[in-house]
C-alpha cells in the first residue's frame, strides 16, 4: 500500500499499527490517510508543526521539518515492524518526546534479535536500516523493502503479531 501511494507521490505520515486492518479474507489494508500529503503540493501542516503519532514518527517529522518524504513512512513502518516482532517500541519513553530542530537523537537502537532471540540477523538488518536517523540511510523504496521482507523467513512472525494488534473488518 505504501509503495503504491509513494509511486503517486503520496506520503501517509501516520503509519502505526492502529492504521492497519485485517480483512476477513486475510489481506491487510493500510487505512487513515487523513494526514497524507501529496508532493509537490502544499503541506497540510505548517512548517515547524507536527502531526501524527509521536511514537511512530521519523526524526524529521518530530523536528517539524517540511521535507518529510516517503522515507519518513519507511521509518514509521520500521517502528511498527519492530514493535510487532518484539512487543516493544525500539526506543525508551524519553526518545519519543518532540525534539527541537537540529537536536540529535543519539539513542542506539537495540537489535530486535536481542529482545526476541528467534529473530535472525536478516530481520535485524532490514528493520535497523529502516530506523536510521538520516532518511538517505533508509531503504530507498517500499517496493524494495517489501522484497527484502519477503526474503526473510520470519515474515510469518509479522503475520502472527499483526493478528493481535489490528482491528478486523
Amino acid at each position: 500500500a505504501l509503495a503504491h501511494a509513494h509511486e503517486r507521490h503520496i506520503h501517509h505520515r501516520d503509519v502505526k499499527p492502529e492504521n492497519f486492518v485485517l480483512l476477513a479474507d486475510g489481506s491487510l489494508r493500510l487505512t487513515d490517510f487523513g494526514l497524507a500529503k501529496h508532493l509537490p503540493s502544499a503541506s497540510i501542516t505548517r512548517p515547524g508543526t507536527v502531526g501524527g503519532t509521536v511514537s511512530y514518527m521519523s526524526p524529521e517529522q518530530r523536528k517539524g521539518l517540511v521535507n518529510a518524504t516517503h522515507q519518513s513512512d519507511i521509518y514509521s513502518l520500521g517502528v511498527v515492524a519492530y514493535e510487532l516482532l518484539t512487543g516493544a517500541l525500539p526506543f525508551s519513553a524519553g526518545h519519543n518526546s518532540l525534539m527541537m530542530p537540529g537536536e540529535p537523537d543519539g539513542e542506539a537502537i537495540e537489535a530486535p534479535s536481542r529482545r526476541r532471540q528467534e529473530l535472525s540477523d536478516e530481520v535485524d538488518s532490514v528493520i535497523l536500516e529502516c530506523l536510521q536517523d538520516a532518511p538517505e540511510d533508509r531503504p530507498d523504496s517500499c517496493a524494495r523493502l517489501a522484497e527484502r521482507f519477503l526474503k526473510v523467513r520470519e515474515v510469518h512472525v509479522l503475520k502472527l503479531a499483526f493478528k493481535d494488534r489490528i482491528r478486523r473488518e
